[in-house]
């Protein structure tokens, strides 16, 4: 198959690092294929991926003339997936088998280490050197495999797009080369791709859902903050931005309930607005505040509440970025965003453990009200009236 010798032949002419083909890895945690037809290319071996040593930043779907296709993705993107996620894990506390491993930098720290990493993309790749240089905070062994997992699920995603790129391919007629994906086309392989990874991982609990979540997000921002800094993208491909809307389209379809929805994003949107912030600077730009993304913060600071892994006061606190920032249309979004995550009782589920812990988040809500600055506490009232 011509795919296979492509991949051969670039093996040939440039050697993979220490780590081997990091791509077949992730491949092999998705197979069987879901789509039987893929699967059968597979297993015909007319369907081949792989990692190939290349600077810049890439993943793409070649097609040959023997109906074969190979994925392939650049050692670049991958090496950047992995620092972004030794950054994002560096600064955050992890709880396992009722122990919380503190974070041993700060949010600041993520963000500079972040921009450094973004400031080291060229035109002509990524600076190796000075990726070698960011990221070399210490982690602990959960943080260790929480970050090759956040890695494996952004390449999962990534190759479950290209999946789209082989499944929707036509072949040329005559001279005229192969068209190419339409937008629409483009968005439905995201979408699929991204349905299949959330239904592989629901059966493997809460935490490899949230990290699939994530890491398609990471994918995406950073993918976006790229192509704001001058990275070109393949033709018919929706802005990184609309992508990650997809994303958020995706999980909210998937989700049984709204609370489901704001309980398995908080890390996806917590990452997220990380790699975006040192995205801004980066680019010269600002982080504008958004109701989204205060009320996940939230959420994640009711939940630490909840557990005591925070005192009540981290609400105010962690809030008060947000409170200040926001006007009165703003305060007003994120209140009425937050009134029916918190009723005074929530409605049972099939998950008592959660249902427990949703109401005493509520619980710390509501008496953490009478303490919101005089804008934020007049319209958490106005949709809290029983506060």
């Amino acid at each position: 198959m011509k795919a296979k010798d492509l991949l051969d032949t670039r093996r040939d002419e440039s050697q993979l690092g220490p780590a081997g083909d990091r791509v077949a890895a992730v491949f092999a945690t998705l197979t069987p294929l879901p789509n039987p037809d893929l699967e059968a290319m597979r297993l015909y071996g007319a369907l081949v991926m792989g990692e190939i040593t290349d600077p810049i930043p890439n993943a793409l779907t070649l097609h040959f003339s023997d109906k074969s296709h190979a994925i392939v993705v650049t050692s670049a993107l991958i090496d950047f997936y992995e620092s972004v996620s030794k950054i994002l894990f560096g600064a955050t506390n992890m709880q396992r088998d009722g122990q919380v491993s503190k974070a041993a930098a700060t949010m600041h720290d993520v963000v500079d280490d972040l921009r450094a990493l973004f400031e080291a993309w060229t035109p002509d790749g990524i600076a190796q050197d000075c990726m070698a240089k960011i990221a070399q905070t210490p982690l602990s062994p959960s943080k260790i495999d929480a970050a090759e997992m956040l890695v494996t699920m952004a390449l999962s995603f990534v190759l479950s797009h290209e999946f789209g790129h082989v499944l929707y391919y036509k072949p040329p007629r005559g001279k005229k080369p192969a068209p190419l994906l339409t937008t629409q086309q483009e968005t439905q392989a995201d979408a699929t791709g991204f349905k299949n990874l959330l239904f592989a991982s629901a059966n493997e609990g809460r935490g490899p859902t949230r990290m699939s979540i994530a890491g398609a997000m990471v994918a995406l921002r950073v993918l976006a903050v790229l192509g704001a800094l001058g990275h070109k993208f393949g033709e018919g491909h929706p802005p990184p931005e609309e992508r990650l809307q997809t994303v958020m389209t995706v999980t909210r379809s998937a989700s049984s309930t709204n609370r489901e929805f704001w309980s398995m994003t908080t890390i996806a949107y917590a990452f997220d607005e990380h790699l975006a912030h040192a995205g801004a600077l980066a680019t010269g730009t600002e982080l504008p505040l958004t109701p989204d993304r205060a009320l996940s913060r939230m959420v994640s600071i009711l939940e630490e509440i909840s557990k005591k892994h925070k005192p009540p006061s981290e609400l105010l606190a962690g809030m008060s970025v947000d409170f200040a920032g926001f006007n009165a249309p703003s305060l007003d979004a994120l209140a009425a965003m937050a009134a029916p995550l918190f009723p005074p009782e929530q409605p049972p589920t099939a998950d008592p453990r959660q249902d427990a812990l949703w109401n005493e988040m509520g619980s710390q809500l509501r008496a953490g009200i009478a303490n919101f600055p005089d804008a934020a506490k007049a319209a958490f009232q106005k949709a809290f009236p029983a506060s």
